[in-house]
């Protein structure tokens, strides 16, 4: 889901950020407080605040930007504005491929204001992607992960359309953070081995996506399918993971097995009715495992 995540998170989240800034009435000396114009958006109380702040939002280094972010906090504490450094520090530590940092600054996000659509999908992501079979605690995580993603297709609604993007690509970025959560409900399934639930949660995600998502989206579906007894549906599936990855990465290599195992397993239960012998002297490969 890496692809969705990003695509979405980034656009709403460089929108949401530059709200604050562009809409926050200057204050006319550094005590003065910035009154509301006819909406609630976030706002500085003074215009050092508002300095501070646009200074720290500058910043495109994760680490200098979490360290900004929490100096800010520190000398802000009740300032409106501390989700958003934090929530800009999100995006470019899941820029930078650190799932860690990424759900920390989103768990940060979201004690500030926890009914964040975009942290909640954060954090919902990493944990559902992040637990493994080997974690003690890999129940939780997806519990938690799973209450995320309900929590954020919630409270979509609260997105407030900026004028950086049109309104058509306002819309289409909803949609896909609806299917982004949608894709983490559908993994949390999958992994929870709830293959029916799995299938209904991955079909609205790939809709919301254009079917389009990622290519492990795919291949689960095709896992899911042939733990429901859907051979051929399984196969069907198996070949759009092969269409949308890249020759040589794993998935490919996963999506191949799994619809030569689905051709084999299809052929034996054609043949089983015509004959006693055994219907393959093919040896049964192993199921995909990941």
């Amino acid at each position: 889901m890496q692809i969705a995540i990003r695509f979405a998170v980034s656009l709403l989240l460089f929108s949401a950020i530059a709200a604050p800034g562009q809409s926050t009435t200057q204050p006319k000396d550094e005590t003065a407080v910035a009154r509301p114009e006819a909406s609630n958006a976030p706002r500085a109380a003074t215009r050092q605040e508002l300095e501070a702040y646009r200074a720290a939002a500058a910043l495109t280094d994760p680490a200098a930007l979490e360290a900004s972010a929490t100096e800010f906090a520190r000398k802000y504490p009740g300032s409106q504005l501390r989700p958003f450094l934090f929530q800009r520090a999100m995006a470019l530590y899941e820029r930078a491929n650190n799932p860690t940092k990424t759900l920390e600054m989103a768990r940060t996000v979201l004690k500030y204001d926890p009914e964040n659509p975009v942290a909640l999908l954060a954090a919902a992501q990493m944990l559902a992607d992040g637990a493994r079979t080997s974690h003690l605690d890999r129940r939780a995580r997806l519990t938690e992960a799973r209450a995320h993603a309900q929590s954020c297709l919630e409270h979509i609604e609260r997105i407030s359309h900026s004028g950086d993007i049109s309104e058509e690509e306002f819309g289409e970025v909803s949609t896909r953070l609806r299917g982004a959560a949608h894709e983490v409900l559908g993994t949390v399934a999958f992994k929870l081995r709830d293959y029916p639930a799995a299938l209904r949660e991955y079909h609205i995600a790939a809709a919301a996506q254009n079917d389009h998502p990622d290519p492990v989206v795919w291949l689960r579906m095709a896992v899911s399918f042939e733990k429901t007894g859907e051979l051929e549906m399984s196969s069907e599936y198996a070949a759009k993971a092969i269409s949308a990855s890249r020759a040589g990465t794993r998935v490919r290599e996963l999506a191949e097995r799994q619809k030569d195992r689905m051709a084999q397993q299809i052929a034996d239960r054609s043949a089983e009715p015509h004959s006693a012998a055994p219907a393959s002297a093919t040896p049964r490969q192993r199921p995909v495992r990941f």
